[in-house]
């Protein structure tokens, strides 16, 4: 799925940019991934980075808000998401609809309930609402 992407950028190596993963709070498996990238051709600076979010939407986005994505961006990501994920929804609530709005708790598309997905009215797939475990109801992609 993302071949055409992996050969332009490439997952950052260096220093502590390990993927950060996000467990779930109900099942405790992993509810999201997510990996800083690079574009190799830009060299190893903040130009052209990403990050990738696999697992619960498996999306990709060079901005965060509307703050284009740096390594201290992706360290600021791996703070939170220990110390407080629902700050993150406040950075970008699009990007982290594994969290829930409502009571601030990570979740893995598995304990994610009732989806559905909206279609504007000329059919084009807008979003996707789903209910948390404890039935908060809530868009969780754009």
């Amino acid at each position: 799925m993302y071949d055409f992407i992996d050969k332009m950028l490439t997952k950052a190596k260096l220093g502590n940019y390990k993927p950060i993963i996000f467990g779930c709070s109900k099942c405790k498996r992993p509810a999201a991934t997510i990996e800083l990238l690079f574009n190799t051709s830009l060299g190893k600076n903040d130009d052209g980075m990403a990050l990738r979010i696999k697992g619960f939407s498996n999306t990709l986005s060079v901005i965060v808000g509307i703050t284009p994505v740096t390594k201290q961006m992706f360290e600021d990501v791996r703070m939170l998401s220990t110390a407080n994920p629902a700050k993150l929804n406040e950075m970008d609530p699009d990007m982290f609809g594994f969290i829930c709005k409502e009571c601030n708790a990570v979740y893995c598309r598995d304990c994610w309930s009732n989806y559905f997905d909206h279609f504007s009215h000329d059919g084009y797939h807008e979003c996707v609402f789903a209910s948390c475990p404890k039935g908060h109801r809530q868009m969780t992609s754009d």
